[in-house]
């Protein structure tokens, strides 16, 4: 038989009680192109909301409440989901329950979209027999992260727009002013000039023809953060160096609690 995954052959022959003694990837025609015909363009897909997963829960919640099995919730989920990005995922998850995996660990198989926290929670609503009030205490818990990270970015809009304008004015001192002051003063003094004053013209000099080294080492520093934040180590590294700041760490420090509240 033909199938796009091993996965979508044992959820086909499992109820035909049906033994798989080996499945073979067959190259097809062209095994230049194998896999590149598969490919999928998911820049052009609506980006899955916290809102959108909140109400999944929410919806998800109610009907298991209401006495529907697990599949059919799912079935009705997809129905009722506008997002196209969801509802795929939707239809892996129901695919993972009706080949017997549990909705804690079909959740798991998302982590882009349902946080760890989530897919715990659910499996503790699984062993307690209490699924469909985990559910709801999962949306609760997205709806508050939701709300502080909007209270968060309104409080931070003044702060943002300080420091663009701040950055601006440097750009314009680096680019513009510092450039002819100093040949104001090549012209007119011939005294050496204070110290403070000759290094921000020799930064103006080295940002205005080294401007690549500057954008490397932000690249750079850009990368190394985002590396460090996908491993354990370096995640609890950022994480700790994060709690430190004068300012933001007490912010932090609140967030982090709120979660567990």
């Amino acid at each position: 038989m033909e199938a796009d995954s091993e996965r979508q052959i044992v959820i086909e022959l499992r109820p035909q009680g049906l033994t798989i003694i080996s499945i073979k990837k067959s190259p097809g025609l062209f095994p230049s192109l194998a896999g590149k015909s598969t490919l999928k363009l998911d820049v052009f897909k609506p980006r899955v909301k916290t809102k959108d997963i909140i109400v999944f829960f929410r919806q998800f919640a109610t009907l298991i409440n209401a006495g529907l099995p697990m599949v059919q919730a799912l079935a009705t989920m997809i129905d009722q989901t506008s997002n196209s990005s969801l509802k795929e995922i939707i239809g892996e998850i129901k695919k993972d329950v009706e080949a017997g995996k549990p909705l804690s660990e079909a959740l798991a198989r998302h982590p882009r979209i349902f946080p760890p926290l989530a897919h715990n929670m659910v499996r503790a609503g699984e062993m307690g027999g209490v699924l469909d009030t985990l559910l709801t205490r999962v949306a609760e818990y997205l709806e508050s992260i939701e709300n502080i990270k909007e209270r968060i970015t309104s409080a931070m809009r003044y702060p943002i727009f300080v420091t663009f304008m701040a950055g601006g004015l440097t750009a314009a001192l680096i680019f513009f002013i510092l450039p002819q002051m100093k040949s104001l003063f090549a012209e007119s003094l011939h005294a050496e000039l204070p110290a403070l004053t000759q290094f921000m013209l020799n930064l103006s000099d080295f940002v205005r023809f080294r401007f690549y080294v500057v954008l490397i080492i932000i690249g750079a520093l850009t990368a190394a953060y985002y590396l460090l934040q996908r491993s354990p180590k370096g995640g609890y590294l950022v994480d700790s160096l994060k709690l430190r700041f004068p300012v933001s760490g007490k912010l932090f420090h609140k967030i982090s609690l709120s979660r567990f509240a």
